[in-house]
């Protein structure tokens, strides 16, 4: 018997929650897969659950490097991070970082029909990185898909739901208007009672 949950979201995606309740996320596209963390260690293989929903090649990318997002990423020839959070990235897992690719403000994975920006800004850790759907699924919808950590929380957002969320409401930084952290908060908050 799997240790993981697993919720398809969409046509496309899909929410596979290990024992521990931490989160990956899968979004299928027509040539290539992409993986959103790896989740917290365990005897569980993350790699044979994600192949019992696709055969695309898997591309692996995390929103940080805290341990509860890479337990299984010797299960893959490489992954993509933020190098800002090597520097977070605990003493066991420190292997791990030859295999890892720097994101960087160019990044974008091109998953045929699907392609997903990554955006990199300082917020739960200095290397955080959020996923951006910018070719939405639906003509004339202008939402975006997006996962991304602020405070703590986890703020989605798919294109073809009706929980869209404008990109600039959780991409805090520099160039945001929301710099308090109690009414990121609270925005975070917000967001999160409108999803899945």
């Amino acid at each position: 018997m799997s240790g993981y949950q697993v919720k398809q979201i969409n046509e496309y995606s899909y929410l596979i929650n290990d024992n521990e309740l931490c989160t990956s996320y899968l979004i299928i596209g027509k040539n290539k897969a992409l993986l959103i963390d790896a989740g917290f260690k365990s005897n569980d293989s993350l790699i044979d659950e994600v192949k019992k929903l696709t055969n695309k090649e898997i591309i692996v990318a995390l929103t940080h490097g805290h341990y509860d997002h890479i337990g299984h990423l010797d299960e893959f020839d490489n992954f993509y991070m933020s190098k800002k959070d090597e520097m977070i990235i605990s003493d066991e897992y420190k292997y791990l970082l030859n295999k890892a690719i720097d994101i960087n403000k160019d990044t974008s994975f091109d998953l045929g029909d699907i392609v997903i920006e990554a955006l990199c800004f300082e917020g739960h850790t200095p290397g955080t990185v959020i996923f951006v759907d910018k070719k939405p699924m639906l003509k004339n919808k202008q939402k975006y898909f997006s996962i991304s950590h602020s405070e703590d929380l986890i703020a989605l957002a798919f294109s073809d739901s009706n929980c869209g969320v404008d990109i600039e409401k959780i991409k805090y930084g520099e160039n945001s208007s929301i710099n308090d952290t109690d009414k990121r908060r609270e925005e975070a908050l917000s967001l999160q009672n409108t999803m899945i």
